[in-house]
């Protein structure tokens, strides 16, 4: 039986985390994705969206006009799955370490100065993660959405009905960043593959990162990564 789901307008929402959280103290979890680390306009400072990850990986194969034709082949018989068929036929020609190197490229346009040179990947050194952790933690160079500076604010005005735990699809520090900015505290879990979230402890909101972060970890993008058995973060309680 396929189950169906209805989603409700901004005004239901904001009803509910307004006047509905007053009549009953109830925690709200947050799942957020994408839209929240996009550019404000474009050009702007963020974290592309799908068209723009796609030409990160069409500029993959710059120098071989014979895949860059395959590609575009491939991607007007995709239809809605765009995104992930690009990723498909990037991991059967290049592997996941160039893609876990597209969002790397992708997460960076989201800042407006670093701390010093990014250095190329080489495999999966622990010192190319080092130089990644120091821009990571460099809080003052990340461009935030307005909905992420929002939810930053959020998350530390009111930690007990909306500060417990954050649910997201990025692969970017931007939620964490805006509650540093925010001046709350945070810990973080990442999963790429299954695991119990009890597992993780800290003081803050936890984060929690179910396709990856962008350094330090393999990145979900396709059918077969996001659709893999994950039955202890399924029985996980937040």
């Amino acid at each position: 039986m396929t189950e169906e789901f209805y989603f409700y307008d901004q005004t239901a929402l904001l009803d509910r985390l307004s006047k509905g959280l007053n009549k009953r103290g109830q925690e709200v979890v947050f799942l957020v994705g994408a839209p929240m680390s996009a550019p404000i306009l474009s050009g702007k400072p963020g974290v592309p969206g799908v068209e723009g990850i796609i030409d990160l990986i069409r500029h993959e194969f710059d120098d071989d006009v014979a895949q860059v034709a395959a590609l575009n082949q491939a991607l007007e018989a995709a239809g809605p799955n765009r995104y992930q068929d690009a990723f498909v036929f990037l991991q059967g020609r290049r592997g996941q370490q160039t893609a876990n190197e597209i969002v790397r490229d992708a997460v960076l346009a989201a800042r407006v100065f670093t701390t010093g040179p990014i250095p190329a990947i080489v495999g999966n050194s622990a010192a190319n993660d080092d130089s990644y952790r120091l821009i990571d933690l460099d809080n003052r160079g990340w461009v935030l959405s307005p909905g992420t500076e929002a939810l930053g604010k959020l998350v530390t005005s009111y930690p007990d009905r909306f500060g417990r735990s954050i649910l997201t699809t990025n692969f970017d520090p931007l939620i964490e960043v805006a509650i540093q900015r925010a001046f709350g505290n945070y810990f973080r879990t990442t999963l790429h593959a299954d695991g119990n979230l009890s597992q993780t402890e800290g003081t803050g909101c936890h984060v929690i990162h179910v396709h990856g972060y962008w350094y330090g970890s393999d990145t979900l993008h396709t059918g077969r990564q996001l659709g893999q058995s994950r039955p202890r973060l399924k029985l996980s309680r937040l």
